[in-house]
Parts: C-alpha cells; sequence; structure tokens
C-alpha cells in the first residue's frame, strides 16, 4: 500500500462511500444510474476546484478511458467510486509534492 494508513483508511470507510455514492446520485443528472462524459465534469471540476490539480474536460476523458472498465461509454457506481478514491489520492499527492517544493 503506497497510500499512508488514514488516507488509506479514510478512502476505505463507510463514510467515504456513503460520500462517494451521495455525489454519484448527485451527478446523475437524467437518473439513468449511469454517469456520462457530460455529468461527470462539472462534478469532478466542482470536486478539485481548490486543489493543486484541477480536473477538466480533457482530464475527464482521459479518466473515463481508465475507469469504464466494460467499455460501454458510462460511469457505473463501482466505477465511480474508483475514479474517485483515484482523484482523491492524486490530489493528495500532488498536495505533498508542492509541500516538498515550495518553501
Amino acid at each position: 500500500d503506497a497510500l499512508p494508513e488514514h488516507l488509506s483508511s479514510m478512502l476505505q470507510s463507510e463514510e467515504f462511500v456513503q460520500a462517494v455514492q451521495e455525489g454519484y446520485d448527485e451527478a446523475d443528472k437524467n437518473g439513468d444510474g449511469v454517469l456520462a462524459y457530460d455529468e461527470l465534469i462539472p462534478f469532478l471540476e466542482s470536486m478539485t476546484a481548490n486543489q493543486e490539480v484541477k480536473v477538466n474536460a480533457k482530464h475527464v476523458r482521459q479518466l473515463m478511458l481508465v475507469f469504464d472498465l466494460d467499455n460501454n461509454g458510462v460511469i457505473s457506481r463501482l466505477e465511480f467510486l474508483d475514479l474517485v478514491r483515484f482523484v482523491v489520492a492524486t490530489t493528495w499527492i500532488e498536495y505533498k509534492i508542492s509541500e516538498l517544493v515550495e518553501p
């Protein structure tokens, strides 16, 4: 496990999973049970708005290529959970790097 214990525990916690599921429901604007590209963009942009690394439309396309495991062009609940975990971990890593680089 490359992540610190506190971060890894948080990403696996019931509270985190519940928050991600609520985010999924909020992002699913048309209520079809899956997230399309245009539903992911505003959610991920908002999620990273105050972070070192901000997710943009290009990133969303790339994330969909990686996390759409069944290649159906949309993100399921389970795929979304892994995608959000990745974004949180990446954001944390970038924050830690910026702490080391900046005086």
